[in-house]
């Protein structure tokens, strides 16, 4: 294959908008491809959310949020990050040999958990000050087998991701979805509404159906082939070749997850597993703006960065990823910056409304943490995954330290607003590193940012005037609703770039 024309560095800044525009609209074409099928994946989860909520009390999701917690803390290091290295390898053979070291690692250590549960479940359950997870988890194994499968960012999912089949990744989703929320509202609606049951439900059903239908589709489109490139010195040699991974990326990725669960666990210990299912939802929250194309742009970025680090295109792909993030996640995160406690009432009811106070403490942190989500697979196209364990400590320390000071005054409140406070000091500080690193102009990213807080700033106006005033909840929520729909159309009628990238996602549809 002939390799691409290169471009000189110093030529960057003065691409055209046309070949600009092309990449936004080849990236917009993948990410599409995994956006169907995580929205209609997250669309179950919200249009579930009122039921559940009112099937399970927040002790329940504390037990769920949790449990999920410990298994994430596992299946994060579950491959080693090998398979992080899966879509940059340099040849099918070489990433297949990855995908093998990767099952071989993440049996091994589904393996080492069972002792671990047969000696410690109950005293961890106990430390936590949650009783219940001594009793599911014996979970803990086959929960980390489909870690490093098919669940995240493992194995199986970067495969697809290599070979581009991201109609079948999008499926797995939509099953995985559809099972796990369907687990959960018949298990409560025939009385069993408990913690270890919408865990039961989380792990048998995204999980097994997830590996089920990305494995099927591996081994009959080329996987039985594949097998003949395994072959014990490619995988010596793969295993030094990127060596990176699980020295320093590990590492990091074990702080990073560490430090994400820590308002969950500490919370919970620190309160109770009820003040961790308020945090549970608060964060879900958070996430709704967000998780509809977080995964699908931090896993299609990641595929792009790698092709545009060796055309010297990265400084673009860079700027036309940082301006779409913003505008699609800063209106709505800032919304919920004044409605959340309205929102989470109206459609949870008010049992919940603490959760909404906790998303409404935690959205400006949000949004910087969503923008640098997907943005940090530049660490490791660049291979600079020592600068990512040294932020990851810093991260770790920070929230520690925020969420103990809360803790010890007594206050979960205090305990939020000093780790949003300080993860927007530290996620500001990754962002612009980010931009250094790949040449994207700070500048014109900060302008951008501005630009859509001017957006906002009416309808934030109107809003608050109508909290003094005492507008209703449910009215409140509606004139956001019309709000946040009339943005949306505004930006793509008269952005040309958003034009473009619409109606090439809708062809790719079409044509799926």
């Amino acid at each position: 294959m002939n390799k691409p024309e290169k471009i000189e560095p110093s030529d960057t800044d003065t691409l055209t908008a046309k070949s600009k525009s092309a990449w936004s609209i080849s990236f917009g074409s993948d990410v599409m491809k995994l956006l169907g099928g995580t929205t209609i994946a997250q669309g179950l989860i919200i249009l579930s959310a009122p039921i559940l909520a009112r099937l399970y009390d927040p002790t329940a999701f504390g037990v769920l949020s949790v449990f999920t917690s410990t298994i994430a803390i596992v299946t994060v290091i579950c491959c080693l990050r090998y398979e992080w290295a899966i879509v940059i390898a340099d040849s099918n053979e070489e990433a297949w040999n990855l995908v093998i070291v990767c099952i071989v690692i993440s049996t091994a250590i589904a393996a080492a958990t069972i002792p671990i549960v047969a000696l410690g479940g109950t005293g961890l359950g106990d430390i936590l000050n949650v009783p219940e997870l001594g009793t599911i988890l014996w979970l803990l194994p086959p929960a980390t087998f489909f870690g490093g499968i098919a669940l995240g960012h493992p194995a199986l999912n970067f495969w697809t991701i290599r070979t581009r089949n991201f109609g079948w990744l999008s499926f797995a989703r939509i099953v995985g979805g559809v099972l796990t929320v369907g687990l959960q509202l018949i298990v409560g609606l025939v009385g069993f509404a408990t913690g270890g049951n919408l865990v039961l439900a989380s792990v048998f059903g995204g999980g097994i159906a997830s590996t089920v239908v990305l494995g099927w589709e591996i081994w009959k489109h080329g996987g039985k082939h594949n097998m003949q490139w395994a072959r014990w010195e490619q995988i010596s040699r793969v295993l030094r070749r990127y060596y990176k991974f699980p020295l320093f990326d590990s590492w990091g990725a074990l702080m990073n997850i560490v430090s994400w669960q820590l308002p969950t666990l500490l919370l919970a210990s620190f309160f109770s597993p009820a003040v961790a299912g308020f945090y549970a939802i608060g964060f879900t929250l958070l996430r709704l703006p967000m998780s509809l194309i977080d995964a699908s742009f931090s896993q299609v970025f990641y595929h792009r960065a790698a092709e545009a680090r060796m055309q010297d295109k990265l400084a673009p792909l860079v700027e036309v990823t940082f301006s779409y993030l913003v505008k699609l996640c800063l209106f709505p995160l800032l919304m919920l910056s004044i409605i959340g406690r309205d929102l989470i009432m109206v459609v949870l009811g008010k049992q919940w409304a603490e959760a909404g106070v906790y998303a409404q403490i935690l959205s400006v942190w949000a949004f910087f943490w969503f923008i640098f989500s997907p943005l940090s697979n530049l660490f490791r196209v660049l291979e600079k995954q020592e600068f990512g364990v040294v932020m990851n400590i810093v991260i770790i320390v920070t929230r520690a330290i925020s969420l103990v000071i809360g803790g010890l005054m007594g206050s979960p409140r205090l305990a939020l607003y000093l780790f949003g406070g300080s993860g927007v000091l530290v996620y500001g500080y990754m962002l612009i590193a980010i931009m250094t690193m790949s040449g994207a102009p700070l500048v014109r990213q900060l302008k951008i940012i501005l630009g859509n807080a001017l957006v906002f700033l009416p309808c934030g106006a109107v809003l608050l005037l109508m909290l003094l005033l005492g507008v209703k909840a449910l009215i409140l929520v509606g004139v956001s609703i019309v709000m946040l729909a009339g943005y949306f159309a505004f930006s793509i009628g008269h952005d040309p770039k958003a034009r473009d990238f619409v109606s090439e996602v809708w062809r790719s549809r079409a044509k799926q």
